[in-house]
C-alpha cells in the first residue's frame, strides 16, 4: 500500500513539473497597445473689456452734430460686432457740450472712472486744444479729431513728445483748406469772367473760438494776399450768437462784394446766411463749414443758394448708398463735411486690430507704440475709404495728414437747393461759379 502510494505522488510530480515547463515555453503575451489621447484644444482667450473714448458734443448747442458721430462710430464698429480678437469695444462717449472747461472735465472723468485705454474723435479745436493736456497726462492715444486749426499743430510742435499722444489730426489746417478758395475763386471764375464783383472789399464774421479765429485770420492771409481789402474788421461772434442784424447792417455800409463765415454751429450760421440775404448785402458769401451737419438747409431756405464752401460732397454711388443707410439707421441726414468720421473710424479699426496681431493685447502702450511705428512714419495707409483716396500721415505733415491729389482733398463746392456742387479741382468739378 505504501509502495502504492508512493509511486502515485511520483507520477503527480512529474505531471506538475511537465506542466511547469510547457508553460514556460509559451511566448510572452504581447502588451496592449496604448490607447491615443486627443490633443486638448488649447482654451479660448478669456474676453477683455476695452474702453475706448469718443469726444464730440453730444448735448448743447451742437448735439445734432453729436448725433452724426455716433452715428459714424456705431456704422463701424456694428460691422465688426463691437469685438477686435478677445477684446469687446466698449464705447465711452465724453460728451464736451461744445465748451473747452466742460470737455476737459469729462475727458478727466474718462480716464479716471472708466479707465478708456484711447480716444477717438472730436468736433471743437477749442475743446480739443484743451483735452491735450488731458492725453498727454494720462498719455492716452488720441485718433482723427476733426479740427482745423492750426493751434493744434503749433502745440503738438512745440513738444511732439508730450503731445505725441493728439499726433493724428483728422483735418488739416485752414491754409491748406485754402488754397482752393485761392485758386476757384480768384484765380478762376474772376480771370473766366464768371464772377464780376463790384469791387475789391470783403468782409468776415468768424464765431470767437480758436477755430473762427484760425480760419478766419488763414482767409484774411489769402484775400489780402490777392489784393483784395478788408472792411468792417474782423468780426468775431459768441458761438450761440443768433442775431446778427446790427452787425450787418454797419457791414452793408461799408459796400463789400465777398462775405467769408466762419460759424461751426447750425442755428448760428444758418441765421447768420438768412440775415445776410434780409439786409439786402449783395455779396458772394463763403460760409465755411455750413455742410457739417445734413440739416442746414431746412434752416436757410433758399438764402443757402449760391454760398460757397469747402467740404466733400456724396457724388459715388458708394457715398449715397452710404448715406441713404445713415439716414434709415437713425433718422437724419448725415452731413457730407463730417461723414469722413466713417472713414476714420473703419481706420481705428484697422489700428486697432493691427496692434493686437502685433503685441498679443489692446492697452494705451501698445496702441500708442503701433501708432508711433506705422500711422506717424507713412508706413499704414487707409485706403478703403468714401471720401479719401488714401488718409496718409508722414513726420514731414504731423500731425496732421498729407493733402492734395490722391490724398486728403475738400473739393470747393456751391450750394443749390440744399445739395452741394463741385467747382473745383478740375477732375472733381462738375459745374462752374454761378452768382445771383
Amino acid at each position: 500500500m505504501k509502495t502504492r502510494l508512493t509511486a502515485l505522488f511520483s507520477l503527480l510530480l512529474v505531471f506538475a513539473l511537465l506542466a511547469g515547463c510547457a508553460q514556460a515555453t509559451q511566448p510572452p503575451a504581447e502588451p496592449a497597445a496604448p490607447v491615443a489621447e486627443e490633443p486638448a484644444a488649447p482654451a479660448a482667450p478669456e474676453e477683455q473689456i476695452l474702453r475706448i473714448g469718443v469726444a464730440g458734443p453730444f448735448t448743447g448747442p451742437n448735439a445734432r452734430v453729436g448725433e452724426e458721430i455716433k452715428g459714424h462710430v456705431a456704422m463701424a464698429f456694428d460691422a465688426i460686432g463691437w469685438k477686435i480678437g478677445n477684446y469687446k469695444i466698449e464705447p465711452v462717449w465724453i460728451d464736451d457740450e461744445s465748451d473747452p472747461e466742460k470737455g476737459v472735465r469729462a475727458y478727466s472723468e474718462a480716464v479716471l472712472r472708466s479707465n478708456i485705454q484711447a480716444g477717438f474723435y472730436g468736433y471743437h479745436s477749442s475743446v480739443t486744444i484743451a483735452q491735450m493736456e488731458i492725453t498727454a497726462e494720462n498719455k492716452i492715444p488720441h485718433f482723427f479729431n476733426q479740427n482745423e486749426s492750426g493751434v493744434i499743430v503749433e502745440k503738438y510742435k512745440s513738444d511732439p513728445v508730450k503731445y505725441g499722444y493728439h499726433g493724428w489730426k483728422g483735418k488739416p489746417a485752414p491754409q491748406r483748406l485754402f488754397v482752393g478758395l485761392q485758386q476757384a475763386l480768384f484765380e478762376n471764375a474772376i480771370e473766366k469772367g464768371l464772377w464780376s464783383p463790384a469791387n475789391t472789399n470783403y468782409s468776415v464774421i468768424c464765431e470767437d473760438t480758436d477755430y473762427g479765429r484760425d480760419t478766419c485770420k488763414a482767409f484774411i492771409e489769402l484775400a489780402d494776399a490777392k489784393g483784395w481789402t478788408l472792411v468792417g474788421g474782423e468780426n468775431y461772434t459768441p458761438i450761440a450768437e443768433t442775431d446778427y442784424y446790427p452787425l450787418l447792417n454797419k457791414i452793408k455800409a461799408q459796400d463789400p462784394s465777398l462775405m467769408f463765415i466762419s460759424i461751426s454751429v447750425p442755428a448760428p450760421v444758418t441765421a447768420a446766411i438768412k440775415q445776410v440775404q434780409e439786409v439786402g448785402l449783395d455779396v458772394l458769401t463763403i460760409s465755411f463749414g455750413l455742410g457739417w451737419t445734413g440739416n442746414w438747409y431746412e434752416l436757410t431756405g433758399e438764402a443757402g443758394d449760391y454760398v460757397i464752401d469747402v467740404m466733400p460732397v456724396y457724388s459715388t454711388d458708394a457715398q449715397k448708398a452710404w448715406a441713404a443707410e445713415f439716414k434709415t439707421k437713425y433718422g437724419i441726414d448725415p452731413g457730407p463735411g463730417i461723414a469722413v468720421g466713417y472713414d476714420y473710424a473703419n481706420f481705428f479699426i484697422r489700428i486697432l486690430q493691427n496692434t493686437l496681431e502685433r503685441y498679443g493685447e489692446l492697452n494705451k502702450e501698445t496702441i500708442y507704440k503701433y501708432a508711433q511705428e506705422e500711422v506717424a512714419t507713412g508706413n499704414l495707409t487707409y485706403d478703403d475709404g468714401l471720401f479719401h483716396v488714401s488718409l496718409k500721415w508722414s513726420p514731414e505733415t504731423n500731425p496732421e495728414m498729407v493733402v492734395g491729389e490722391g490724398y486728403y482733398l475738400d473739393p470747393v463746392i456751391q450750394y443749390f437747393g440744399g445739395t452741394g456742387v463741385a467747382i473745383w479741382p478740375a477732375d472733381f468739378a462738375e459745374a462752374e461759379l454761378k452768382v445771383r
